[in-house]
């Protein structure tokens, strides 16, 4: 058991006269610390380079990469980036930072350049359930019109992709239908993997494939057609090819898909959803990304002469990009005489290519000169972006700031009433607005504090300040600091109903004496779910305002909406205070949301309240509780056993202590 409210300041000299030790079993380790503060840098960085809000968080929830094949290390909607906790690595490993900039990139991509789930395209995907070919197809598209938008993307998306290629060489004779429209990558690394292609026979069809759809744009209605066309062709060559070689555990014929690797979660799950909020780039911008892809194109085509030992380079086709007549979406995809007869892979003849035994790897000489051309690759990038990679390893590692994605304001309850406040409550508001409005005092913004001449401060002078440091001075241009956000979570659950009352008369003394002071003040209640009991605009009047108990104990709801509330506030002092008997429901996700506001600068306080308190010492004894006092205290700074009105002037008073201690006016 971990002595943790005592490593954060004494409480000798706060009146406590109870015994009492707080459990911080559910501590957050470095690693979790460097993920938070991750998923912060990358959302500010896809932010800007998308000129939208992308809100970036780490999953706690085991559902969202269900169906995402193993290693998958993100996914994204229109708005948001989710990363995998198991799959990060550590933030502190210069090669894990490489990797997380070159996913994020490849989220962003989509994020700016992929169709949503409500367009035809996307519709016409899920009917044919062409999801894998669509978003391998997508996965290139996006990356090359990245790419060529933003000049030193390609070096991130090189290093991964030479990463992936040194991590999964067993898997290097199926990469190259998905990896071959990703021209920013080095030449002779694409041609390596063309030549290393299990079914050679295939590459000249599913190259031109690809390479005319990486150039489409898919906000022209226009081009959409085409898009269909390449996405069934791409779709059944794959298929067709390797489905004598996909049997499931009955030795049943499945898709040809299912042999293929999963580079980029090309599942079903990552088609991104619709979102007024955030469209893919419209039809002009990428019109100009598609001209500089198709300039590019064109002078690596000249510089490599159009051959290279023997072999033709495939010069892509961009007269290809608007439908051509007789081309329908569905269409199944003609052999290379354009004669219809029916040439395509697994048509039944035993020369082609969906009747041949397919090889599972190529030669080991192919291999070897793929990772020898990865290697290099891999070294020369890292040299390019040593300095952002060190930059990033810092950045993780620097002060957390908060950022939430959008959360609905609680409903209120059906089962509200007024009653009447206890009198020793009710005195004690007064005593709690003026430890208050110590912290405002000290940080009052005419005020230049800790300076060598000015008015002394008695406290500073009192409680052993330096000499050059117990004055204050008035300067009447710092800004305002003092304005104070609050948001109070008041425990409703079914374990709390022998103590409710005196926990809302808590709750109702501490909104009080908030509102007296201007602050702004939120009251949440949790059980099962959260509940408004009162708004920041709405002031405590002088019964309170009360709900009875029921249910569960889940705070979720209410940490997340407090953490919402605190990212999009502007006022400088942020107050968290948690009134609860301490048992939770997922103890640790809630315990890390308290964690995560505790680094940004919340003060984080928790209220306990235990019924065994009022309980005479005999039948403490009795029921065992004369041991001292066990509380859970979730993360927070401040923990304070709530007994009685007294010990509502003992959480003022520590409140303002750490306040003081933070130096708030810096």
């Amino acid at each position: 058991m971990t002595e943790y409210s005592r490593d954060s300041f004494d409480y000798n000299d706060l009146g406590i006269n109870i015994d009492f030790s707080v459990d911080n079993t559910n501590a957050i380790d470095k690693q979790d610390e460097l993920k938070e503060r991750m998923s912060q840098v990358v959302s500010k960085f896809a932010s800007a380079l998308t000129a939208r809000q992308i809100n970036v968080s780490i999953s706690s929830n085991s559902d969202d990469f269900y169906h995402s094949p193993n290693g998958t290390v993100a996914k994204s909607d229109a708005e948001n980036i989710i990363f995998n906790p198991h799959n990060i690595g550590d933030l502190n490993d210069p090669d894990v930072a490489l990797q997380l900039r070159g996913v994020s990139l490849h989220e962003i991509g989509r994020i700016l350049l992929t169709p949503r789930a409500g367009s035809n395209l996307v519709k016409w995907v899920r009917g044919n359930k062409y999801e894998r070919a669509f978003n391998a197809l997508e996965s290139q598209r996006t990356e090359v019109f990245l790419s060529a938008k933003y000049s030193n993307v390609k070096h991130w998306f090189t290093a991964s992709i030479a990463k992936y290629l040194l991590d999964n060489q067993t898997e290097l004779g199926m990469l190259f239908p998905l990896i071959d429209g990703r021209t920013y990558l080095p030449l002779e690394l694409r041609k390596a993997l063309r030549k290393a292609f299990v079914i050679p026979e295939l590459v000249t069809e599913l190259s031109d494939i690809i390479n005319r759809y990486t150039v489409l744009n898919l906000s022209d209605s226009a081009q959409i057609p085409t898009a269909m066309q390449l996405i069934t062709e791409y779709h059944n060559l794959i298929d067709q090819a390797f489905k004598n070689s996909a049997k499931d555990r009955y030795q049943q014929p499945h898709s040809g898909w299912d042999e293929m690797p999963n580079m980029n979660d090309d599942s079903k799950s990552s088609i991104i959803k619709s979102s007024e909020k955030s469209k893919p780039m419209n039809k002009a911008g990428q019109d100009r990304i598609i001209e500089k892809i198709l300039k590019e194109r064109d002078k690596e085509f000249k510089e490599s002469d159009g051959d290279e030992e023997g072999e033709e380079y495939d010069k892509p086709d961009d007269t290809t990009l608007c439908p051509q007549p007789g081309d329908q979406p569905g269409d199944e995809p003609s052999d290379s005489n354009g004669d219809g007869e029916g040439n395509k892979p697994g048509d039944g003849e035993s020369d082609k290519p969906g009747n041949q035994s397919v090889g599972g790897a190529p030669k080991p000489g192919m291999v070897n000169n793929i990772t020898d051309i990865a290697k290099k690759h891999l070294s020369n990038t890292k040299n390019i972006l040593r300095e952002d990679i060190n930059d990033m390893v810092a950045n993780f590692n620097g002060d957390v700031t908060l950022s939430s994605k959008h959360q609905p304001t609680p409903q209120r309850s059906n089962y509200e009433r007024q009653m009447p406040v206890a009198p020793e409550v009710i005195q004690q508001v007064k005593s709690f607005v003026n430890q208050l409005e110590l912290i405002r005092a000290e940080h009052d913004p005419g005020w230049e504090r800790k300076v060598s001449g000015g008015k002394l401060s008695v406290y500073r002078y009192a409680t052993g300040g330096a000499v050059d440091e117990v004055f204050d001075r008035w300067d009447e241009g710092r800004e305002d600091v003092v304005d104070i956000e609050t948001v109070i979570l008041l425990d409703n659950s079914g374990s709390m109903s022998w103590t409710i009352e005196s926990a809302h008369d808590s709750m109702w003394a501490i909104k009080r004496a908030m509102d007296k002071i201007g602050a702004a003040t939120t009251v949440l209640t949790f059980a099962d779910d959260a509940r408004m009991l009162y708004s920041a605009d709405q002031r405590a009047k002088v019964t309170k305002t009360f709900v009875g108990t029921a249910g569960g104990t889940s705070p979720k709801q209410a940490l997340d909406y407090a953490k919402y509330v605190f990212a999009n506030s502007e006022r400088a002092i942020k107050i968290l205070i948690v009134i609860t008997d301490g048992v939770w429901y997922n103890a640790k996700e809630q315990d890390q949301i308290i964690h995560t506001l505790r680094k940004a600068g919340v003060i984080t306080a928790l209220g306990f309240v235990d019924e065994t308190q009022q309980w005479d010492a005999e039948r403490r004894k009795a029921w065992g509780y004369d041991q001292g006092l066990k509380i859970d205290g979730h993360n927070a700074e401040i923990v304070v056993p709530l007994v009685n009105g007294s010990s509502l002037l003992t959480l003022a008073k520590a409140l303002v202590k750490v306040g003081i201690k933070r130096n708030l006016d810096k």
